[in-house]
């Protein structure tokens, strides 16, 4: 890293850790110099550093930090000359240090286990940690997540981790930081195999296996695990993360001597059936197998009593033995959540396994899809069950779906359903409409709802009921391939949300009909009508003209992407609503230079974050549904 000079090194440290801190106490300038000093201008140190020293503002604070920094520089006398390396970590372990609790300080390390330059979904690094046991003792997975997200928060407020264009998304971690954390892990670098996770260009390969405590080999392309113990007895491990290698079809021979295995991640590998050899290891408590092609769960999973979190999401699974969910009986979460692409058959384990899940009396989060509305009906009834993650499906004899009050309106469901998905119906309309029993009804957890292949969809009416009530955590609206739905302008009353997909409807012409957007006009002028709306997602709408007014205000906007959309000509920009936080506008060339301006400035502000994705255009689907 290029070292900063004495002004370059004051200007960045007084960025990060503030002027009214610096200026908090007449001697706080001199001992923020001699923090800097001892940093010698590496700027990572600097900004970690800052942001460490952040709202301290007693001079004695200050004193001990310098006194940590240079008790670090001689632990760093003692090193080998040749460890290089290492002096830079002992300068940056100082934020480290400075986090407030150990569970902070192993979330931090848990997230060098993700390759580098890697961003890393939010909710990926909180389902992770619960896994990793660091998010404990929570009533419902609400609570946990928003204990996570508050943990997220921490660490990008020490500057140790990084938000990506997108903040509510996902983050990374810079490469030094990760470095750093791995040397952290492995007892300051004197056990180098007690985490064994790649650096950079590192080989990838398995040796010293016998001596780790935590492997991670997430997207690395193997294809075979090697033989990886010797002897049960001989096996530490606890964490095995193997996620995203799709050619990773069959476990090692020895796999079953990885007793003391408590966490395993198999997610997006390619498995097209479930690898027995996991059903020896019985100290297993999170085992994630989203994403492969698994049709059926094996009789022998019933031996796992200690599994706490069981993820099959999107995997196909159609068959489960009977009596084998009801033996896990330490289950927190069971996700078996599936897509439009994995639902096709009737899932014949549903009438029982809605009465084995009865029986799970920890469990705190269900994902589930049913099939007929007697299984959903019969869902709602039952006592203390959390549904989480809900998949409607396959609505066969059903032209209309009413959602009332007392549908989904059990207390449980309100508190705890963050994600509901309507797919693969025929029903031509949905009713959602207040009956009165529960006048205080709303879906308070709610962040995504996918709307998708319900192909004779004409409306969603609303009766006694308004979408802003309904919805109000409402983030992220999918609606896909709904060929009869012209518009979709009960959007306006989402406060909260903030991306927008529609792909693949065939009628669509507007996304705010032109007539909400005439009676809205005046009010909108002043309004910020979509306050928190941050992407704009169109593709494959042959009739769309128009998405919204002009008139309508989109202050957090980021991003707009438009694909096959030959009739869409004006796009809701005028030279007075145009924010600075618009990122990019991707679509074709032919698209871009075909569209009509009412104010050529507009278009001049705009050119500079257009994204010519012509060839993306052609030769794939970037819709992503899941």
């Amino acid at each position: 890293m290029k070292c900063l000079n004495d002004d370059e090194a004051w200007s960045l440290f007084l960025e990060k850790v503030g002027e009214e801190t610096i200026n908090s106490h007449p001697l706080i300038p001199r001992l923020a110099k001699e923090v800097i000093k001892e940093l010698e201008g590496l700027p990572l140190a600097l900004i970690t550093t800052g942001r460490a020293m952040y709202e301290k503002k007693d001079p004695r604070e200050w004193e001990y930090a310098i006194d940590l920094l240079k008790k670090s520089r001689l632990d760093e006398v003692e090193q080998s000359h040749e460890d290089q390396e290492g002096s830079t970590f002992y300068r940056l372990k100082f934020s480290y240090d400075c986090l407030k609790s150990d569970i902070l300080k192993e979330c931090f390390l848990s997230c060098s286990m993700w390759p580098e330059d890697f961003y890393i979904r939010k909710e990926d690094l909180i389902e992770c940690w619960l896994g990793l046991g660091l998010i404990e003792e929570f009533d419902q997975m609400p609570d946990a997540y928003k204990f996570g997200h508050d943990l997220i928060a921490d660490l990008i407020r020490a500057s140790l981790l990084e938000e990506n264009e997108e903040p509510y998304i996902s983050v990374r971690m810079h490469d030094v930081l990760r470095d750093m954390g791995l040397w952290i892990a492995c007892d300051n670098g004197k056990k180098k195999n007690k985490w064994i996770i790649p650096r950079g260009d590192a080989p990838r390969g398995q040796q010293n296996w016998h001596e780790a405590e935590k492997i991670s080999l997430m997207w690395s392309e193997i294809q075979v695990l090697r033989p990886i113990a010797t002897t049960s007895s001989s096996s530490k491990l606890t964490t095995l993360m193997l996620s995203g290698n799709s050619k990773l079809r069959e476990l090692g021979d020895n796999f079953g001597a990885l007793v003391a295995l408590t966490h395993l991640d198999l997610s997006m590998c390619g498995f097209v059936h479930f690898p027995k050899e996991i059903c020896g290891l019985v100290q297993l408590r999170y085992l994630n197998l989203a994403y492969n092609e698994i049709s059926s769960l094996p009789e022998e999973l019933r031996s796992l009593v200690n599994l706490k979190f069981l993820i099959l999401r999107h995997t196909g699974i159609q068959a489960i033995p009977q009596g084998v969910i009801a033996q896990l009986k330490s289950l927190q979460v069971l996700d078996l959540i599936q897509n439009r692409r994995t639902i096709g058959k009737i899932l014949t384990y549903l009438p029982p396994l809605l009465e084995e899940v009865q029986c799970l009396y920890d469990l705190k989060g269900l994902g589930i899809c049913i099939e007929d509305i007697r299984q959903l009906n019969r869902l709602v009834e039952l006592p203390n069950v959390p549904v989480r993650w809900l998949g409607i499906s396959n609505l066969e004899n059903s032209t209309s779906l009413s959602l009332s009050t007392s549908f989904l309106g059990d207390e449980q469901i309100q508190k705890n359903l963050a994600e509901l998905y309507f797919m693969n119906s025929n029903v031509t309309q949905v009713v959602i409409e207040d009956d009165h029993q529960q006048p205080t009804w709303y879906l308070r957890a709610l962040e995504k709802l996918r709307i998708e292949e319900l192909h004779c969809l004409e409306e969603i009416i609303w009766k006694g009921v308004v979408p802003m009530e309904l919805f109000q955590a409402l983030r992220d609206l999918t609606i896909f391939s709904c060929h009869r739905l012209k518009n979709i302008s009960w959007v306006l009353h989402l406060p909260c949300l903030m991306t927008l997909v529609v792909n693949d409807c065939s009628s669509m012409r507007e996304l705010i009909a032109d007539t909400v957007e005439k009676e809205k006009e005046k009010e909108i002028t002043s309004i910020p009508t979509f306050p928190y709306l941050r992407e704009i997602k169109i593709e494959n709408l042959p009739e769309m003209v128009s998405i919204c007014h002009s008139a309508f205000a989109l202050p957090e906007l980021h991003n707009i992407i438009v694909f096959r959309c030959p009739k869409l000509k004006k796009l809701p920009f005028r030279a007075d609503n145009i924010r600075s936080k618009v990122i990019s506008i991707k679509g074709s060339k032919r698209w871009w230079e075909g569209l009509e301006w009412e104010d050529s400035s507009v278009k001049t502000s705009l050119q500079p974050l257009y994204i010519d994705d012509s060839l993306e255009e052609e030769g794939q689907n970037l819709f992503l549904a899941w």
